[in-house]
């Protein structure tokens, strides 16, 4: 990443190092439009784009090399440059052990999920035995949120979304893009992507649960087949729009 007033920094496991360069303390204005003009080049398209919206999305190859997917942004006549590199093959497995995968990350976070259901299931129980001695089961049956129905919903939700993420990652990764303008905030980095779908989930599980307290409980199920739709169709999407080296 190339910004005014500040080194060169790059992405090491999701955090921005910056890079120290002797000679060159902080880069000015006039060394990031300069850094920006070289991949631009003769694309009068792109030149275009970044003059009329303020930023544009363009590639650029070094030969032999590797292959960048530049974001050049203008914000009040000063130039930053994000470049991502894209890979030339898919990572062997054992590359991919030198960090974890998403899909690792969403299982832990969905596993976390489902124990604190079971502990609220087991509470549920508890109190409704305590205050209650002589209600029968199927009066528990009746109340309780955490119905066989309600988990298999929960975890096709929890399910879709984890889809939807690592195949939106992997797209990035590549160096594509979030199509969704509302989502597009929270993809930049691996952790923020995680800790978005992770609070994202939870808030529908908990919207659930809230409507189940006030005797809604079709509308959040409803509201749980939402979620999982949106996202299993977010996945399709993102599978078919998927750059070409994956």
């Amino acid at each position: 990443m190339f910004s005014p007033g500040s080194v060169p920094h790059v992405e090491v496991s999701g955090q921005l190092v910056p890079v120290k360069i002797p000679g060159l303390p902080v880069l000015a204005y006039e060394d990031t439009r300069r850094i920006s003009d070289e991949p631009i080049g003769s694309n009068r398209q792109a030149v275009a784009t970044l003059q009329e919206q303020g930023s544009c999305n363009i590639s650029y190859s070094l030969p032999v090399q590797c292959r960048f997917r530049v974001n050049i942004f203008v914000q009040r006549g000063s130039h930053a440059i994000v470049m991502r590199a894209i890979p030339k093959s898919i990572p062997s497995f054992a590359d991919r052990r030198a960090r974890p995968a998403l899909a690792m990350k969403m299982l832990m976070v969905i596993v976390m999920l489902a124990v604190m259901a079971a502990t609220l299931r087991a509470q549920e129980a508890h109190y409704a035995f305590a205050v209650h001695p002589y209600v029968t089961r199927e009066d528990l049956a009746a109340s309780r949120f955490w119905t066989r129905g309600t988990i298999a919903l929960v975890a096709l939700d929890g399910a879709a979304k984890a889809s939807d993420s690592y195949i939106t990652r992997r797209n990035i990764d590549g160096g594509g893009e979030e199509y969704n303008p509302m989502a597009r905030p929270f993809v930049h980095t691996t952790p923020v992507q995680v800790a978005a779908t992770a609070a994202l989930f939870g808030a529908e599980v908990a919207t659930a649960y809230m409507l189940h307290r006030r005797h809604h409980d079709n509308v959040g199920r409803a509201f749980l087949v939402g979620g999982a739709l949106m996202n299993g169709l977010g996945a399709a999407s993102s599978f078919n729009h998927r750059v070409s080296n994956w």
